[in-house]
């Protein structure tokens, strides 16, 4: 079943006279449930489509149907929802709040949503990231592969439709990029969640179901593993 439907997407920049194409004319469809990878080198685009499907940024022209539904058309107030509810976004940077501790930096989308909390599968997540014995303590206390994991588990909290991560292994090494993938992949089968992951690793990429290269804006090549 189609989750996600990219149709003839570009983003530009600047004048016509000084005009620069980031995509051009991208048109693609996801299932439910897909492990993809985008790859392709610094430059290519694929951390701007990327931000286009999650809400963040917006495209010169064509559209972005999730769930049947052109996010382009949604209010401010119902993107942001869109944003909490069927979407969450995972960063290279983690982007953690530096005074929450661990278990409260996961909540915090579900708290901000007003959801009530399910403290026993939080307590589940918690144990499977690895950071039970470290719920109380602040992201600067953390490694980098325990505060990617905090962001996955944040990302994971909400059950979204869709995990977008851009690339989430860029700042870890073998071992820790290695297990970051590993967690995506439990929770893409488990959750039967829709996972796209940035990366310029083929290596990472490798664990996809299906990799995506772009290439100066366009989509270069798609191939089912």
């Amino acid at each position: 079943m189609e989750i996600l439907r990219i149709e003839n997407v570009s983003k530009y920049y600047g004048e016509k006279w000084n005009e620069i194409k980031v995509l051009d004319d991208i048109s693609l469809t996801i299932k439910k449930g897909e492990f993809v990878a985008i790859i392709g080198t610094s430059g290519s685009g694929k951390t701007t489509l990327l931000n286009i499907i999650g809400g963040i940024d917006k495209p010169t022209n064509g559209k972005v149907i999730i769930d049947g539904n052109d996010i382009q058309q949604l209010k401010d107030s119902e993107l942001s929802a869109y944003r909490r509810r069927t979407v969450s976004m995972i960063f290279q940077f983690f982007n953690l709040i530096p005074i929450l501790n661990v278990k409260e930096n996961i909540l915090l989308p579900a708290l901000l949503d007003n959801k009530k909390i399910d403290y026993e599968k939080l307590d589940n997540l918690i144990e499977d990231l690895g950071l039970k014995e470290k719920e109380k303590m602040l992201p600067n206390q953390l490694s980098g592969g325990q505060q990617q994991r905090v962001a996955i588990g944040r990302a994971l909290m909400c059950e979204p439709e869709i995990i977008l991560a851009d690339e989430p292994t860029g700042n870890l090494d073998s071992k820790n990029s290695e297990e970051i993938i590993n967690l995506l992949k439990k929770y893409n089968k488990k959750n039967n969640q829709t996972i796209l992951i940035v990366t310029h690793d083929m290596e990472i990429a490798k664990g996809a179901e299906r990799i995506i290269t772009i290439c100066d804006g366009k989509i270069i090549k798609d191939e089912v593993q």
